[in-house]
């Protein structure tokens, strides 16, 4: 009988353990951020903000919430304490398909993360000059335009998406490592603008050798990854070997 009773004790623990998460984790749809009389609803705000707020490092967490439309995160600090103390937005693994929010209200922004959602077009991104890390890898991305303003970013990553064009990146100087794998690149003349570049990843895109002809001009360049791609073994090896020595 004692087994039964220790049995039933830990499930009730389990139990009490599993309604905690929910009431920490479980947010209401997003939408909703005003009431009918145009007056802030307190209680979004306390749910989508608060709740998911580190102060410690000024840190934003609203990953992994289902969230099917995009949270409208200035709508919610506009009347709360938090606009100019919120450094770091994370918002990855949710089901939004657009950026149609804007976030330039958040005038220390340095670190977002738009990771594994369904975005198809970057946009409302223009106004946060002070960001140094955009994650957007594994999304539905065509098009990185709309990525020239941000001229302070130092790494940048775009991997899993269907890339085509990347002319916009030779806007960005200051970046310092840029992720680019899985995509469908066919062309690196922008590469030699990227002067401060220390990472570069490009696995499997539809580069072939004549692309690499600009990319011993990048002086700092460190790491670079090649594997498959249109591209001679021997030149994969060549770039993999300095990887090698520098890392």
């Amino acid at each position: 009988m004692m087994w039964l009773n220790i049995m039933a004790l830990i499930l009730v623990v389990v139990l009490a353990w599993i309604l905690y998460y929910k009431s920490q984790n479980n947010i209401t749809p997003n939408s909703t951020v005003t009431s009918n009389s145009g007056a802030t609803n307190t209680w979004v705000i306390d749910e989508l903000i608060t709740k998911n707020y580190t102060l410690q490092v000024h840190s934003l967490n609203l990953s992994s919430k289902w969230l099917t439309d995009m949270p409208d995160i200035c709508a919610m600090v506009k009347w709360s304490k938090y606009e100019y103390d919120i450094w770091s937005v994370d918002i990855a693994d949710n089901w939004f398909a657009n950026i149609d929010k804007d976030l330039s209200c958040l005038k220390n922004l340095s670190e977002l993360n738009l990771s594994f959602n369904k975005i198809t077009k970057i946009e409302n991104l223009d106004k946060l000059t002070f960001l140094k890390k955009l994650d957007l890898w594994n999304n539905e991305l065509t098009s990185i335009s709309w990525l020239d303003n941000l001229s302070n970013l130092i790494d940048l990553h775009l991997w899993y998406n269907k890339i085509v064009s990347t002319k916009w990146l030779e806007k960005l100087k200051n970046l310092k490592s840029l992720k680019l794998q899985h995509n469908t690149i066919d062309d690196l003349s922008w590469i030699s603008w990227l002067v401060n570049l220390l990472e570069l990843k490009l696995e499997y895109n539809s580069l072939s050798d004549s692309n690499l002809n600009q990319v011993p001009y990048i002086d700092k360049l460190k790491i670079i990854t090649l594997a498959e791609n249109k591209i001679s073994k021997s030149i994969v090896d060549k770039y993999h070997d300095i990887t090698l020595k520098n890392m």
